[in-house]
């Protein structure tokens, strides 16, 4: 089987991707990674085994308004290059949309699609974005489609407004780690008691997580309950002040990805607070909200549908009104009081149960079904 996953982006930090032809190699399927090509990285190479080839468009340096036509040329690379492999992967819509025209030049793969997310209903997608992309996946995506889905409400949207009937699901969850022994790394690093609560929230400082309204909350919270924020974005100099300002809050620069685990297994829980803004987001699965899980941590969460299903359906941890600040903090407080054996033991269940070696056979015969169909 020759098999290609088509990602528009450069292919240096998208975890799952990777994952995925990771998980296909160990099970005897050659993966090729099709990206796009940025100056002064290399064209074609390999990268935990994987290989991938980044394609250089000439239109490369045209600007933004112009995307239309580094696209067309991206799709006759991709003809050129993979019109008669036997399955592309496509990695969300704009590659749903090049493997279809692709097929009408001449190409002979199948299709899995890989969405990602819940496409048409993204943060600052228009609403005539989001009626083009509704269209386009109905004209392409058959009934029998295998299609992978990121959370159960994505998919019984999908199902809902799509009729797909073979999608599965397979979450962005972390590979699987070994437990940690844990370190007081921000207790030595800040001199916090050890009577504190450590409540961390790592991850890319944006708009719309809900990071303003956590230290709001913990601004009026007493040293016995700490935040620490970690990562990079464009809300750090925000959280660096902050930091300066209140004597529980702290920020630690961003780790590289492989200690990631290591620092925040230093804290006592983890929060996620995306806020509701839109549908993808209402029925989001965080990447932060697994790797909480592999630190073996029990987590705080936003009440949104899928993310507060599984905190509580695994006992992991407790839900907030992530935009309610008093609501916040009375869950912080909570937090703070409860039984930390519990939820610690909570929490290593979950991460056997909820790692990417677990989806692992269920890739496999997706693949394997689309292949053939």
């Amino acid at each position: 089987m020759k098999l290609v996953s088509l990602v528009l982006n450069d292919f240096r930090n998208d975890s799952r991707v990777l994952k995925m032809c990771k998980t296909l190699n160990k099970a005897g399927i050659p993966a090729t990674v099709a990206a796009l090509h940025r100056p002064g990285l290399d064209e074609r190479g390999t990268t935990e085994g994987v290989v991938y080839h980044r394609i250089k468009l000439k239109t490369y340096g045209l600007p933004g308004k112009l995307n239309f036509i580094k696209l067309i040329e991206m799709i006759f690379k991709m003809r050129k290059y993979y019109r008669d492999y036997d399955l592309w992967i496509a990695n969300d819509y704009e590659a749903l949309v090049m493997y279809y025209v692709v097929k009408l030049l001449g190409g002979k793969s199948k299709l899995l699609y890989d969405s990602h997310e819940l496409q048409s209903h993204r943060q600052g997608r228009s609403e005539w974005d989001g009626k083009m992309i509704r269209f386009f996946e109905r004209l392409i995506l058959k009934k029998d489609t295998v299609v992978f889905n990121v959370s159960p409400g994505i998919i019984e949207y999908y199902k809902k407004h799509h009729k797909l009937e073979n999608q599965r699901l397979v979450m962005n969850v972390s590979e699987p780690k070994a437990k940690v022994e844990r370190e007081d790394i921000f207790r030595t690093r800040w001199n916090i008691p050890a009577h504190s609560t450590l409540f961390i929230w790592q991850g890319n400082l944006a708009l719309q997580r809900g990071l303003e309204q956590l230290i709001k909350a913990f601004e009026g919270l007493g040293t016995e309950k700490v935040l620490i924020i970690m990562g990079f974005g464009p809300l750090e100099k925000y959280v660096r002040d902050k930091a300066e300002v209140f004597d529980n809050i702290y920020f630690h620069e961003a780790v590289p990805h492989e200690q990631i685990i290591r620092y925040t297994s230093a804290a006592d829980w983890g929060i996620t607070n995306i806020q509701n803004t839109c549908l993808n987001n209402y029925h989001a699965l965080p990447n932060k909200l697994f790797e909480y899980i592999q630190s073996r941590l029990p987590v705080l969460c936003n009440d949104l549908a899928d993310t507060a299903n599984l905190v509580l359906s695994h006992e992991i941890g407790f839900t907030m009104k992530g935009d309610d600040i008093e609501d916040i903090r009375k869950v912080v407080s909570k937090a703070a009081a409860a039984e930390k054996t519990f939820y610690l033991e909570k929490a290593n269940l979950a991460a056997e149960k909820l790692n990417w070696g677990a989806q692992e056979e269920l890739i496999v015969q997706s693949v394997n079904e689309a292949f053939n169909a």
